[in-house]
């Protein structure tokens, strides 16, 4: 409460009136003394704030404190100052360096509840623990008494500036907002209101990662800390910034979570259009609270609206525009509809009317950006009447009471008004029980999904039934909500592996929506990328192919180059071409994909993640091992943070780091991940999901390599039996399981067996991938193999032939893979009498194959064993004597 009477806080304001900036903070600051509420007063009087300090007003602080050591800590420069404080870049006393920012109450201003506001602050932010918001990590007193708090420093550019200068469009703003949202919910779960959110305090780095800073004049909202919260109260009631304060601000009211909301609304709209809703310059506080409390601002569209504005104006909405790299027409046709009625629902004036929550703002947003309906809706006609009746009752009630004679008008308007409202609101009600029908039934299908059931596969599977027969007999009005849900039951179908289950459920699902949207739909693409899957899972590319590209297509045209639907649709078409073997047009795909996500959702999303894996696949495919693994620990590593241990693309990452692993030779580290990835994939999948048939025919190559034959020939019997009852027999993937079990029992010496295996693996292959694909080159390489040891050379060589070619063709010379059918190459040159083909197929394979799989490989001993045989047949007993040292060292 201010000591100073309202006649005087009236004469300090009007003699501040004449003077210049400088000169007038340096007379309020005098004059106030240190009654920090006249202080408060005047400065929003002349539209000033303690967070917001006039400029060259620094000057009147306190003097530069460079240098000076602090506990652990010595002030390097002065990094500026808000209302309260001055905040320095430090570093930490002693053997390693650290830097910090530290924060310093200004002499002058404190007064004893400034004191508390400090204390409250070191409290709030040592209980906020969220990666995006700035953590603390120390705090004192000087010796001259002067609070002060140790931070992360940030280094970090606002984040209005931030996306300008990238030229961010509005998809990745809203992207970045929805972080904002993320960590002020956190806060929210904490008890904690920040009260000031506003451009200059959140940070973005150059990684992208977003900071919240500057909890000054956060409110507690737990019970045990009332007094703090009644200290604050009264001290704070009128501190908040004018171009970012909520109605309840400017009028001293409660401060609730609604208030952030509100402020997220301001920060939201500055960002989508370049300004603020209300804008202040040279208003007396009494303007302030009339128009953020009584006047609502334009919405978005509006706003960026240059059609009739004048040339100034103009030149700000292109500027605004060009920032988002896109046009004025086209961002007032982005901004209209649903984001207008986002923004507008955050900034209204009644905080019950707003968002709930930090949260449920951002999942609007994200249903935006799905092309799902969201749930803010627009005033209406009757809510805005009565507004204005309740604002103007006086002169409604004189105008009434002149205006008589047009009573009877008035009655039949307010009669006409009161029936379209009624009618609107049977619409509106209509359409929400449709959404509460649509959320039911989805939430009970989502059950089913294994990364949410997450092992009740059974229990799963009966709910999925249920939700499919609801389907069908309650939903039959409602079409569109009924293909929305056919879609989701289809792709949870798909999850579990059950293809048959879901191509009536997807094909069904699209036929609706052709004939309910005839052109472009976000959820016709949605339908396409789903078929798509279908198809790939059934292992029909071409076909597969065909509706991802449609789906980009569409995509693109729908919502441009640059957006989250975009990304996804690369995603999928490049893991469609990395399974038919064009590797070339995967990394391409891929990488696009990658960079999308990673500018859109930041560099630690799990869609990034997804792409990651994806990437990995198609390099450990190409050899290139090295960066397969650096790619497949990358994207574990976000996965585990952003989804926890018990998640199915946890798993998926954990086994495909193992693989990779297995194929560096690094068996030790290898084995642990096979079997913690298959135990999860059983737990979470089920034994007969395809993910997890995939994942033990991986380790019964595993075991094979360690030599441990039968458990490996158990494991691909197992598999092979499973594969063909889930998949069907002639399913490529069941083909590649025959290649497994042939190898095998190629190296047991049962070579006849073997040979009808790799024939049978052909037999499919044919059927369902390219002839020049890495499998069908796999197959014949194995075929080759036991034609050798049945002594048939000619078709052994017709077979190794078409390896190579199909190898060489994807495979640079210097791959394994390449170098294995070489050695059987070389074997059978040497067996026809061409012996310097013979050696030169066999020298090369050696060393490739030694240097990939070490000397101990079953590979590499053959190569090592059949060059010895060459030197011993062409008289050079001396090398032939080398190798079998080399192969067999003591």
């Amino acid at each position: 409460m201010s000591t100073l009477d309202e006649a005087e806080i009236a004469r300090i304001v009007a003699r501040a009136s004449d003077l210049g900036p400088r000169e007038r903070f340096a007379y309020i600051r005098a004059a106030c003394a240190n009654d920090a509420g006249a202080f408060d007063r005047v400065l929003l009087a002349h539209n000033i704030t303690r967070s917001d300090p006039p400029a060259g007003g620094e000057e009147f602080w306190e003097p530069d404190r460079s240098g000076q050591v602090l506990g652990a800590w010595r002030l390097v420069r002065r990094l500026g100052g808000g209302g309260m404080s001055d905040v320095y870049l430090a570093e930490r006393i002693g053997d390693y360096s650290h830097h910090v920012a530290v924060k310093l109450v200004r002499p002058g201003l404190v007064s004893r509840a400034d004191h508390n506001r400090l204390r409250a602050e070191r409290q709030i932010l040592a209980r906020l623990n969220h990666r995006n918001i700035a953590r603390l990590l120390d705090g004192g007193t000087t010796d001259d008494g002067i609070p002060y708090l140790v931070m992360e420093y940030v280094d970090g550019e606002r984040i209005d500036l931030f996306c300008d200068r990238h030229r961010l469009t509005l998809q990745q703003r809203l992207a970045l907002f929805r972080g904002v949202c993320a960590a002020v919910h956190s806060a929210h779960q904490n008890l904690v209101v920040h009260r000031d959110l506003k451009p200059s305090n959140i940070l973005v780095t150059r990684d992208r990662t977003l900071k919240l800073l500057d909890f000054g004049i956060a409110k507690l909202m737990e019970v045990r800390e009332t007094a703090h919260t009644l200290a604050l109260t009264r001290a704070d009631v009128r501190l908040f910034t004018p171009g970012h304060a909520s109605p309840e601000q400017v009028r001293g009211e409660l401060i609730s979570t609604a208030t952030d909301i509100y402020l997220l609304g301001v920060l939201l709209y500055e960002l989508l259009t370049g300004r603020k809703p209300f804008e202040f310059r040279d208003t007396g506080l009494s303007e302030i609270e009339r128009v953020i409390c009584n006047q609502t601002p334009p919405s978005p569209s509006e706003a960026v609206d240059s059609r009739g504005a004048s040339p100034i104006e103009a030149a700000r909405i292109e500027a605004a525009s060009e920032a988002r790299d896109t046009t004025p027409a086209r961002m007032r046709r982005e901004l209209a509809g649903d984001l207008d009625n986002i923004v507008m629902k955050a900034l209204r004036k009644e905080p019950e009317r707003r968002y709930t929550s930090a949260d449920e703002m951002a999942a609007d947003l994200k249903r935006y950006e799905s092309g799902k309906p969201v749930i803010a809706r627009p005033d209406t006609m009757r809510y805005r009447a009565g507004k204005f009746v309740r604002r103007h009752s006086m002169v409604v009630a004189f105008s009434v009471a002149s205006m008589a004679v047009l009573l009877a008008v008035a009655l039949l308007m307010t009669l006409q008004a009161q029936r379209l409202a009624a009618e609107r609101a049977i619409a509106v009600r209509e359409r929400a029980r449709s959404e509460e029908v649509s959320q039911f039934l989805t939430g009970l299908f989502e059950v089913a999904d294994p990364r949410e059931a997450r092992g009740e596969l059974i229990t799963a599977r009966e709910i999925l039934e249920r939700g499919a027969l609801r389907i069908e007999q309650e939903l039959k009005d409602t079409p569109e909500t009924q293909a929305n849900l056919m879609e989701t039951i289809g792709r949870v179908y798909l999850s579990l592996g059950m293809s048959a289950e879901a191509r009536p459920q997807l094909e069904k699902a699209l036929t609706m929506r052709e004939q309910q949207f005839p052109g472009d739909h976000p959820s016709k693409a949605s339908n396409f990328a789903a078929l798509g899957d279908l198809e790939l899972a059934a292992g029909r590319l071409e076909l597969a192919q065909k509706h991802y590209e449609e789906a980009l297509s569409m995509n693109q045209r729908l919502h441009g180059p640059r957006h989250v639907a975009v990304a996804a649709s690369l995603e999928e078409l490049g893991k469609m071409l990395k399974e038919k073997g064009d590797f070339t047009g995967a990394e391409a795909r891929l990488q696009q994909s990658l960079k999308l996500f990673t500018d859109i959702e930041g560099p630690k999303s799990t869609r990034v993640s997804s792409v990651m894996n994806e990437l990995a696949q198609l390099m450990e495919r190409r050899g290139e091992h090295a960066g397969a693994e650096d790619y497949f620990r990358r994207a574990l590593t976000i996965d585990r943070a952003a989804l926890g241990k018990d998640h199915p693309q946890v798993a998926h990452n954990l086994h495909n780091l193992a693989v990779v692993l297995q194929s560096r030779g690094k068996m030790d580290e290898a084995r642990p991940m096979f079997e913690e990835s298959i135990a999860l994939l059983r737990k979470i999948l089920g034994d007969k999901h395809p993910d997890t048939l995939d994942a033990l025919g991986n380790y019964g190559r595993f075991l094979q390599v360690a030599g441990d034959l039968p458990a490996a020939e158990a494991v691909f019997r197992q598999t092979l039996a499973l594969d063909a009852e889930v998949r069907g027999a002639s399913h490529a993937y069941v083909g590649y399981d025959h290649v497994n079990l042939g190898t095998l029992l190629r190296q047991k010496g049962e070579y006849q067996a073997a040979e009808q295996e790799f024939r049978t693996a052909i037999r499919i292959y044919s059927a369902t991938l390219p002839p020049d694909h890495q499998y069908v080159a796999s197959a014949q390489t194995g075929l080759a193999r036991a034609l050798l040891e049945q002594g048939r050379v000619p078709e052994a060589v017709t077979a190794a032939t078409r390896a190579l070619v199909i190898w060489r063709a994807s495979l640079p010379d210097t791959h394994p893979q390449v170098a294995n059918t070489q050695a059987i190459s070389g074997r059978l040159a040497m067996l026809e009498g061409k012996p310097t083909e013979a050696e030169k197929l066999l020298t090369q394979s050696y060393r490739t194959l030694s240097a990939s799989y070490g000397l101990t490989d079953a590979r590499t001993r053959d190569a090592s064993r059949w060059l010895a045989d060459f030197y011993r047949r062409t008289n050079r007993e001396d090398l032939a004597n080398q190798m079998v040292a080399t192969a067999n060292p003591k």
